[in-house]
């Protein structure tokens, strides 16, 4: 018997750099763009075990931060995942 999912703290990371300063994940919106697609369409193939989908996270805390898998920049500009997520959320198999 297969239970229900959640996908959580998901997204796609613009950028990636490790503690010692070494960067793992360099700048790239559309890698960014590309993770948020594919995040979709596994939630749309499974989405009778798919409870609760959480993207993480909305914006770019700021420019010394290592982590960024923002929606948004820094400045609040959507980015190209934002736009693909809201295109996915209007579809009609995806309901809250």
């Amino acid at each position: 018997m297969w239970g229900q999912v959640w996908l959580t703290e998901t997204g796609g990371i613009v950028r990636f750099v490790l503690p010692d300063g070494r960067t793992l994940f360099p700048y790239s919106e559309r890698r960014a763009n590309v993770a948020m697609g594919r995040l979709l369409r596994l939630a749309r193939q499974y989405r009778g075990r798919i409870e609760r989908l959480y993207v993480y996270h909305w914006r770019q805390d700021g420019i010394a931060n290592r982590f960024d898998a923002g929606l948004l920049n820094k400045d609040g500009v959507p980015r190209a995942s934002y736009h693909t997520l809201v295109r996915w959320l209007q579809t009609p198999w995806f309901t809250p």
